[in-house]
């Protein structure tokens, strides 16, 4: 089913179709789904209860095609497909939240994995490329194939 096709089967252009009995019927013998969209010999055509449910299905799966498109655009345009972190687990929530909110506004279309991992292992997700960026304390070993960039400055409390 195309964009017409749903536009045919909407309300709107259900009324003007009936005026027209043969696009309507065009319609539904193109499309051979087997079962009745419209009820026979009304004008204006109304649609049959599977013809509703069927409608609504295809307006679901348009919604789909459309958000394909427009991730495929996003991403030929360089935008990542999605985006994995790893966070220490002392890093402040509120600030993850923030940040986790502001991107989902800016890239709603990119999903956001957020893996909170404790000293050494939060690491790992970056080693074996389940995640692309880390906000992780220094570590004294160093990893070549990370690079790192200092985020600012923490306060750390001890007791």
């Amino acid at each position: 089913m195309d964009h017409a096709i749903v536009k045919i089967l909407t309300a709107a252009a259900i009324t003007r179709a009936g005026q027209r009995s043969h696009e309507w019927l065009r319609v539904q013998r193109s499309h051979q789904l087997g079962v009745r969209l419209f009820r026979a010999h009304r004008a204006p055509a109304l649609l049959t209860a599977q013809g509703a449910l069927l409608l609504a299905d295809a307006r679901h799966i348009l919604a789909g095609l459309d958000t394909l498109k427009a991730r495929a655009r996003l991403m030929t345009a360089g935008v990542e497909p999605e985006l994995a972190v790893v966070i220490d687990v002392f890093f402040p929530t509120d600030v993850v939240s923030t940040q986790a909110r502001a991107f989902a506004a800016t890239f709603p279309l990119t999903p956001l994995k957020i893996f909170v991992e404790a000293l050494g292992a939060a690491y790992e997700p970056l080693l074996d490329g389940r995640c692309q960026l880390g906000i992780l304390p220094p570590l004294p070993q160093a990893f070549p194939s990370l690079a790192s960039e200092r985020l600012g400055e923490l306060p750390l409390l001890a007791a």
